[in-house]
């Protein structure tokens, strides 16, 4: 039995990894920070540099690699999603419906029935 090895990280890499997370966490703490100090268009901008810097930084570790490599697949893999159609998505919609209506109503039938029998065994109306 072969065992997919988990790729081995070196202390540059887990350094670069936390030195991305650590930019990252000072551009979203600086945005909360400057709220009252600092107009709104400078902020958004220091927090999406942040995000910038940070996701290029831990893109060039194992694990920065690593996602990368998993979202193009995964990308690839939403283009091999058959979508219905807007006539089937309607068809659906209308069947659920449908069928919720028609369990609501048995439900409701049967609760009736129920309270119905309880009534009349314990003699409180009906």
């Amino acid at each position: 039995m072969s065992q997919a090895k988990e790729p081995t990280h070196s202390l540059g890499d887990k350094l670069l990894w936390w030195l991305s997370l650590g930019i990252i966490l000072a551009g979203v703490l600086a945005y909360v920070y400057y709220a009252d100090q600092m107009a709104q268009v400078m902020r958004v901008l220091i927090l999406l540099g942040s995000f910038v810097i940070g996701a290029l930084i831990g893109a060039n570790t194992t694990k920065g690699r690593a996602l990368i490599q998993f979202i193009r697949e995964a990308y690839v893999e939403l283009q091999k999603v058959v979508w219905p159609t807007k006539e089937q998505t309607i068809k659906t919609t209308l069947l659920v419906i449908a069928v919720v209506v028609v369990i609501g109503l048995f439900l409701a039938f049967v609760d009736w029935v129920f309270s119905t029998l309880v009534g009349y065994f314990f003699g409180t109306g009906g």
